[in-house]
């Protein structure tokens, strides 16, 4: 019986120091954490190209640096909520566009953008009060990684960056994929 007493005066000590009650307290803190960090790994793998000749960053964006794969968020499109990952269309090169930012002027630039390069596919979208913030312009690879941040000032630039990294206007139809430089012209830095 005097080992019980023993036994629960440590336990308590414990607790106290370390500051959890028992393991259902442990695993009442953990298990939001590491069911959130196993999805992420298992949903967004730790992969970046940042180093790679197709990333470039024009302004620095918290959360979403060049190379890096474009985080699930949820968006505001044709003013309905809208999760990131369903705007963008499948197997394309995508520039992302936040409408709070862009100018008209900005805007009509990627739109003629987009008719110069049929395989570049262009959505303006608005900031949903909760959750990430997209950067205000981005060139979304079509595995989903970020090839290009900016901000809404960057837009006259992009179409350098696409002319620089091998990326032609095309008068072909939208289905062409572009040529990718070759992997011996990568330069490790």
């Amino acid at each position: 019986m005097e080992r019980h007493a023993v036994a629960r005066a440590l336990l308590d000590s414990t607790a106290r120091t370390f500051g959890y009650g028992n393991a259902a307290d442990v695993a009442a803190t953990l298990r939001p954490r590491v069911s959130r960090r196993a999805y992420d790994l298992r949903t967004q793998p730790e992969v970046c190209y940042d180093a790679s000749p197709l990333t470039r960053t024009l302004a620095e964006h918290p959360g979403t640096p060049a190379g890096a794969r474009l985080p699930q968020t949820t968006v505001i499109t044709d003013g309905r909520p809208t999760l990131l990952y369903d705007v963008l269309p499948t197997a394309r090169w995508t520039v992302l566009a936040r409408t709070d930012t862009l100018t008209p002027a900005g805007a009509a630039r990627l739109d003629r953008l987009a008719v110069a390069r049929p395989w570049l596919a262009v959505r303006h979208v608005t900031p949903a009060p909760t959750g990430a913030v997209p950067p205000e312009l981005c060139l979304v690879r079509p595995d989903g990684y970020v090839s290009l941040v900016g901000s809404g000032k960057h837009v006259h630039r992009l179409d350098a960056f696409l002319t620089s990294a091998g990326y032609q206007p095309s008068a072909g139809f939208p289905s062409e994929e572009p040529e990718c430089p070759s992997a011996s012209s990568y330069r490790a830095p």
